[in-house]
C-alpha cells in the first residue's frame, strides 16, 4: 500500500479513538453549544447556504428539469383542450392548484391510516408547494 494511504488510515483510527474515549465530553460541548440562543436557527441555515453553494450547478440542473417537466404537462394539456387565447393561463392556474392540493390531500391520507390525527402542517406545506411551482414557471433561468 500507499505510504501516504497508511498514514491516513492511522490519523482515521486515531482521531476516532479520541472521539470515542471523549464522548462524553464532546456531547457536553455540543449541549453547551445548542443551548446558546439562536444555535437552532442559524445552523440549519448556515449549513443549508453551504450545501447550495457547493453544489450549484445540480441544484440549478434539478430546477431546470422539474421546470421542464411542469411546461411539458402544461403543453400536453394545451394541446388536448380547444385553442383559446385564455386557455394556458388558466391550465397554470389549474396546475397550481393541483400541485399544491393533491399531494397535501394524498400525505393526509396516509398519516391517518397510520395514526388517529392527520397531517399537521397543511397550510404550510401546501404554501410552499405553491410557491415552489409558481416560481419555477414564472422565472426564466437564462446564466
Amino acid at each position: 500500500m500507499n505510504l501516504a494511504l497508511m498514514v491516513e488510515l492511522a490519523l482515521i483510527i486515531l482521531l476516532t479513538s479520541i472521539v470515542v474515549f471523549f464522548s462524553q465530553e464532546f456531547g457536553g460541548l455540543i449541549k453547551k453549544f445548542f443551548s446558546i440562543p439562536g444555535t437552532l436557527l442559524f445552523i440549519p441555515l448556515i449549513a443549508a447556504s453551504a450545501l447550495v453553494v457547493s453544489y450549484e450547478p445540480w441544484l440549478l440542473t434539478g430546477l431546470l428539469a422539474i421546470k421542464r417537466v411542469l411546461h411539458a404537462i402544461l403543453s400536453w394539456i394545451n394541446s388536448l383542450l380547444p385553442d383559446y387565447a385564455i386557455m394556458l393561463p388558466f391550465l397554470t392556474i389549474l396546475l397550481l392548484i393541483m400541485i399544491s392540493i393533491l399531494p397535501i390531500i394524498g400525505i393526509n391520507y396516509w398519516v391517518k391510516r397510520k395514526s388517529i390525527l392527520g397531517f399537521r402542517h397543511k397550510l404550510l406545506t401546501s404554501i410552499v408547494l405553491w410557491l415552489f411551482t409558481a416560481i419555477l414557471l414564472t422565472v426564466s433561468f437564462s446564466y
